[in-house]
């Protein structure tokens, strides 16, 4: 709920907005995030909250909420998971999804 009111104040005007650790609101300072990203998809009902809460070498853990069409909500846990082969894969788990029907 509280990205969702982020959302809409920042995103009227812009597709997307970033805030910086010092301008995430006193309602999100839990999360000790680095930056909260918004963004809302053009021409469809999607919108997209993108919570980075560490980004140090290989230690990247970050959180995403996705809502489709005012229903679908789905919360996601990703985190660096470097392998020899692929330095850059990660792994990931579904914290929250929920249906919500109209």
């Amino acid at each position: 709920m509280e990205t969702q009111k982020l959302r809409s104040k920042f995103t009227q005007q812009l597709s997307e907005a970033k805030l910086a650790k010092e301008d995430i609101p006193k309602s999100l300072k839990f999360l000790n995030a680095e930056h909260i990203r918004l963004s809302l998809e053009y021409g469809t009902d999607i919108i997209s909250a993108y919570i980075v809460l560490a980004n140090c070498f290989d230690e990247r853990i970050e959180l995403t909420l996705l809502q489709q069409n005012n229903s679908n909500i789905v919360i996601t846990l990703y985190w660096a998971e470097p392998t020899v082969e692929n330095p850059y894969s990660r792994g990931e788990q579904i914290l929250w999804q929920a249906h919500n029907e109209p």
